[in-house]
């Protein structure tokens, strides 16, 4: 597989996609053409791991005001950094800019790459709770 849209997701194999070149070329075009309020890109093990909780211990949100997990590369627009972090668009990148890899106001939101490697689901997980932790303080 070398990559698949579906809908509002785009799936691809990073040992076939230059991910680096996706990250800091093709989202952001995304996001402008699209006129993203969200973008999330994480490894399909995060989403597997999700859906192995018990349903009960399951926490449901709506992607239009809550941000679960920060995933190691997003874009929030104006709105949801303001319903979800109650932070406008600067002041997350002032939070994160200069702890990550690389972070851009963009398109009347923020654009956040905590990392342009292809991490473990450790490495991922560590920089998704660092990285949210960071807004939420």
């Amino acid at each position: 597989m070398n990559t698949i849209v579906n809908g509002n997701n785009i799936t691809f194999d990073p040992d076939v996609v230059d991910v680096r070149r996706l990250i800091y070329k093709i989202i952001p075009k995304y996001i402008e053409a699209f006129d993203a309020y969200l973008v999330e890109y994480s490894d399909d093990q995060l989403i597997d791991l999700a859906w192995q909780t018990p349903l009960e211990k399951r926490i449901h949100m709506n992607s239009r005001f809550d941000v679960g997990r920060v995933d190691v590369v997003s874009f929030y627009d104006d709105l949801l950094c303001r319903r979800a972090f109650k932070l406008s668009p600067a002041e997350v990148f002032d939070r994160l800019q200069g702890k990550i890899e690389h972070a851009q106001l963009l398109h009347n939101g923020v654009y956040l790459v905590g990392s342009s490697e292809v991490l473990s689901l450790d490495e991922s997980q560590k920089l998704n709770r660092f990285m949210k932790a960071a807004l939420l303080d």
